[in-house]
């Protein structure tokens, strides 16, 4: 299992049952994106990306498996999560 706080504390990142999931501490609601996981991941000292390893499904007509890296802002507002105040 991976989690990690963002920068400020607002958000959380964290893996559980394989899924990257993004949970917001102000509002308390989360959010899983579809994007598979195989639990492995880490947020960089700033918070502004995210890497973890991604591990598609056996059932995947393509085969995206690797180290992928994400913009943690732009992970969060896909999930509807609205910016952190600064």
């Amino acid at each position: 299992m991976f989690a990690e706080f963002g920068a400020d504390g607002s958000l959380l990142f964290l893996t559980t049952n394989d899924r990257l999931w993004v949970w917001d501490t102000r509002t308390n609601d989360a959010c899983g994106p579809v994007v598979m996981y195989s639990s492995g991941g880490a947020l960089s000292r700033h918070g502004r990306w995210l890497a973890g390893s991604k591990d598609d499904s056996i059932f995947s007509k393509e085969r995206t498996d690797g180290v992928w890296v994400w913009d943690a802002a732009k992970l969060a507002a896909a999930c509807g999560v609205p910016p952190a105040r600064n």
